[in-house]
């Protein structure tokens, strides 16, 4: 293994962080991703989500902090602390670190672009400003277009506005680009993502009056939730999926 020819070999260790952490055994992810951390400071972004998840809150929020002091153009650093404030609802500060990321210039065209563009969009989302949330949605869309969570949100937008042959069309377009928008994942990240698509189409199945159809969906889902836990049983997606 990588480990036996070079002990410090950070990218080996973050590795191991991360199988054990789709194993659900969190504590041994957490010291693997430490000594990644220590051998590779870059590695600290994902140790702080590895604190967040073990309810180590003060051990992460002195790495965001540390996060949130580094040059403006480390933008990995700054889109680790948007994140992290998106996932705890503080809407205005999130908002704020995603728009300072846009206009600063140094996040990366293409995929990054998207994910800031899909999480302003979620935050417009979350507080029912839905036109807004759209254009964002749109914009993710066009910097980066294999992303299936804003195919899927611009789904859901047009589901909620009574359209679900429009919501059924983006559900649909979402499928055959999870393979590009999840590369390098996890294979039950696919399977889960997969799974949620399915559930959408279900509804808006039924929303047009279609109950057979509708509960194919449902069984296409509970496929892929059972494929995904077949791949990796106590990986945390794959128990979500199902």
């Amino acid at each position: 293994t990588a480990l036996a020819i070079d002990t410090e070999n950070a990218e080996a260790h973050a590795g191991l962080a991360d199988a054990a952490y789709r194993q659900c055994s969190i504590s041994s992810a957490v010291q693997s991703m430490a000594t990644a951390a220590a051998l590779a400071p870059s590695y600290r972004v994902r140790l702080a989500g590895l604190y967040e998840a073990q309810g180590r809150d003060a051990d992460a929020e002195a790495i965001y902090a540390d996060l949130a002091a580094a040059p403006a153009e480390d933008w990995l650093a700054h889109l680790a602390v948007a994140d992290h404030l998106y996932r705890g609802s503080q809407w205005d500060d999130a908002q704020r670190a995603y728009q300072r990321l846009l206009e600063g210039g140094a996040a990366p065209a293409g995929y990054v672009t998207s994910l800031i563009h899909a999480a302003l969009g979620q935050i417009d989302y979350a507080q029912d400003r839905l036109f807004a949330a759209g254009g964002e949605f749109e914009q993710a869309l066009a910097a980066f277009g294999a992303n299936v969570d804003t195919q899927a949100a611009l789904g859901d937008l047009a589901l909620i506005a009574g359209d679900p042959a429009a919501a059924l069309a983006q559900y649909e377009a979402a499928l055959p680009q999870i393979g590009a928008y999840l590369a390098g994942m996890p294979a039950e990240n696919a399977a889960g993502a997969a799974v949620l698509l399915h559930v959408r189409r279900s509804l808006a199945l039924r929303q047009q009056g279609d109950e057979a159809a509708s509960a194919a969906a449902l069984d296409q889902a509970l496929v892929e939730a059972e494929a995904a836990l077949d791949l990796t049983p106590r990986s945390p997606v794959a128990q979500f999926a199902l």
